[in-house]
């Protein structure tokens, strides 16, 4: 009876040990994984805040980039003209009120860009999609940047075949059709032309386009705002607040922005889709 107890009591205690030994694994497993996963999280959270911040500095520098451009432009106007506007004769007194209005004109685009851009980061720019012809909305803006245009002798060229009707935030894509002619005027040579088309590809999408003959881009940016990576330094201003922010405005339609270019100053072609808009 004796040798049955001590037998019983060695299993026993080996059955405690493998299930103490096999607990003890388990617990240090559990523990091990949420060390790994606690890290993980601050990895990601480490990533996240980086990549923010590199976001919010390249951002101050394509602001300050920008604006600085239209502002610079207002002080070398103003200064002569105070200096000699009693001996000024009405003509030039026109030229330089023309100039003093395209640079004002684009400090505001680019403010307004900025107000749009805080919103939309911070989820306030819902998009209201609603009926309207896409072709009065290019037709506004070609009015608007005509004169600019003509500056640099650059014709603008609508091929507006189709009357169509989409179905779209219309705010937005007046911003978005604004902003790409802004930025084809800007990166046009002088004495050239820029292509505006808006036709139907299909009975259900229209295809926006503008074409202008200019700097070009190179394969780098055209990547970063095909969404597939970054860009820092020169090329990241030379993108600007404007196409990025187009670029988040079309991608909230469902779309994105296609951008076609064979190099630098070789000019470039900015395209998009919208839905046509169709009566229930």
């Amino acid at each position: 009876n004796m040798r049955n107890i001590q037998t019983t009591f060695i299993l026993n205690r080996s059955k405690f040990v493998t299930w103490s030994l096999a607990g003890g694994s388990l617990i240090i497993l559990v523990i091990a994984f949420l060390l790994y996963r606690s890290l993980k999280s601050a990895k990601k959270s480490r990533l996240y805040l980086a990549e923010l911040n590199e976001t919010k500095s390249t951002f101050l520098s394509i602001i300050s980039h920008d604006l600085r451009s239209p502002l610079s432009g207002l002080i070398n106007m103003i200064a002569p003209l105070q200096r000699k506007i009693d001996k000024m004769s009405r003509e030039e007194l026109y030229s330089y009120l023309d100039e003093i209005e395209e640079h004002t004109r684009n400090s505001y685009l680019l403010l307004n860009n900025l107000l749009l851009w805080s919103q939309n980061q911070r989820g306030v720019q819902k998009i209201r999609s609603e009926k309207f012809n896409l072709n009065d909305v290019i037709d506004l803006n070609i009015n608007i940047y005509h004169s600019i245009a003509k500056k640099k002798n650059i014709l603008l060229k609508p091929d507006l075949k189709d009357d169509v009707e989409v179905f779209a935030d219309k705010n937005m894509i007046e911003l978005v059709v604004r902003n790409l002619l802004d930025n084809a005027i800007k990166n046009s040579f002088q004495n050239s032309e820029i292509l505006i088309n808006a036709t139907k590809i299909d009975s259900k999408t229209v295809e926006f386009s503008i074409t202008d003959h200019g700097k070009g881009m190179i394969e780098a940016e055209i990547e970063y705002f095909s969404g597939s990576s970054r860009l820092t330094g020169d090329h990241g201003m030379k993108a600007g607040l404007g196409l990025k922010l187009c670029m988040d405005f079309i991608g909230k339609h469902g779309s994105k922005l296609f951008i076609r270019s064979d190099g630098a100053g070789k000019g470039c072609c900015f395209s998009f889709h919208l839905p046509v808009y169709e009566a229930n």
